[in-house]
């Protein structure tokens, strides 16, 4: 589970999912790949293999709660894969940030 918040025109590069995801929309707007807005309380339902990218088209920051089942495939040229995320890159990247902005970091993994 994830709980992300992006800045004003920040975006998500496209990606692949290994599993399915269950995303919603808490606060501002972000466009998918195919041009669709998802605006607040707007629910997105992404089968196992779908490739996207999104971005927020608001003036405020957009936070998304994203049930994420399985890995997150980041894409480059031909579909080459260029990184991969799991549970437990996340849980680092987590910890990371926690230590550099000086918070105490709540282990959500055990």
């Amino acid at each position: 589970m994830e709980l992300l918040r992006l800045e004003p025109a920040s975006a998500i590069p496209t990606h692949r999912h290994t599993g399915d995801v269950h995303a919603f929309n808490l606060e501002g707007s972000r466009q998918l790949g195919t041009g669709e807005v998802i605006g607040p309380g707007d629910y997105v339902y992404e089968p196992a293999g779908n490739v996207d990218s999104w971005k927020n088209v608001g003036d405020v920051p957009l936070v998304v709660l994203v049930v994420v089942m399985g890995t997150v495939e980041y894409l480059g040229a031909v579909n080459s894969i260029t990184s991969v995320y799991t549970a437990d890159v996340l849980n680092e990247l987590y910890r990371q940030h926690c230590a550099v902005s000086n918070v105490e970091f709540v282990d959500l993994i055990d």
